[in-house]
């Protein structure tokens, strides 16, 4: 599935020959942003680059890089896990990489070729080899790369469709454990060398905040602080952040299926808010 969606994404971006928005993250902005809606009301060509947050910011970048050119805006509404990321490669990325990407693992350094390799499971390289003598059946049941539309927006999210188990796994989503000031981190690191090459570049860069549910401890010192690290980070590296963390946080009926996946009227709220919030930045395309 991964694969599959990311070879639309890039075959959207790359077929776009003016300047556009291009908005990069995990699931958040894959089940949480329409870029048909905001191409509609601005008129913007709009690629919706989310795709899956345990890839880690540094594989996020390294692929959103390929979807750039001079001239173009990138939105950030980056998952908080994001900002702690601490540069290890997660089971997701390994998967991926050896699976899928060879050529992003011959473009790391030795010390990130040594830890994915070094960390695939003797279970999955057994799943590995099962695959090349006999190649898995397409996928038929949950998310599918077919219900992305012509912006790369996940489309099969309806309300209406929402079961009672997946009410249920929605109801049960605790407050995420997350908190506290962060001075530096890996996560850190990589964006703001992403930032960097998209100023080297021509490319203008804002930020926002991730939707996710809504919860009281989010109010306390511990938390507050964690935000307040993030608007210091963006203001350190010159990056505009649009909105407040709050102004994204909303109650579990607007989400589908976790704490970063919204429900199609969920969408529409924060795709709203977002085009509000950055149309003031849109003259940046239409002066390039």
């Amino acid at each position: 599935w991964n694969s599959e969606i990311y070879a639309i994404k890039s075959r959207i971006a790359k077929s776009i020959q003016t300047p556009k928005l291009v908005i990069v993250g995990g699931s958040n902005v894959l089940f949480g942003i329409s870029c048909q809606m905001i191409h509609e009301q601005t008129k913007i060509p709009c690629v919706n680059g989310g795709t899956l947050l345990g890839l880690g910011p540094d594989y996020l970048f390294t692929v959103a890089r390929s979807w750039l050119k001079p001239g173009d805006l990138v939105l950030l509404p980056l998952e908080y896990e994001q900002y702690q990321d601490n540069g290890i490669p997660t089971s997701d990325l390994i998967d991926y990489v050896l699976a899928r990407d060879y050529n992003y693992l011959l473009s790391t350094d030795l010390v990130t070729k040594i830890r994915l390799i070094g960390g695939i499971s003797y279970p999955r390289l057994t799943r590995g080899i099962l695959a090349k003598i006999k190649p898995p059946q397409p996928q038929t049941t949950g998310f599918q790369s077919k219900t992305l539309n012509e912006y790369g927006d996940e489309t099969n999210l309806q309300q209406s469709d929402i079961s009672e188990e997946m009410t249920k796994k929605v109801a049960a989503i605790k407050p995420m454990q997350i908190g506290g000031y962060i001075s530096s981190s890996h996560g850190m690191d990589s964006i703001a060398k992403f930032v960097k090459w998209c100023e080297t570049n021509h490319i203008k860069v804002v930020a926002t905040w991730p939707n996710t549910i809504w919860f009281e401890d989010y109010n306390t010192p511990s938390k507050q602080e964690l935000f307040r690290s993030i608007e210091h980070f963006y203001h350190t590296i010159n990056v505009p952040v649009l909105g407040q963390p709050r102004d994204f946080m909303y109650d579990k009926s607007l989400f589908w299926d976790t704490i970063y996946h919204l429900n199609d009227r969920g969408v529409h709220h924060r795709t709203k808010q977002t085009i509000d919030l950055i149309t003031p930045y849109l003259k940046f395309l239409n002066s390039s």
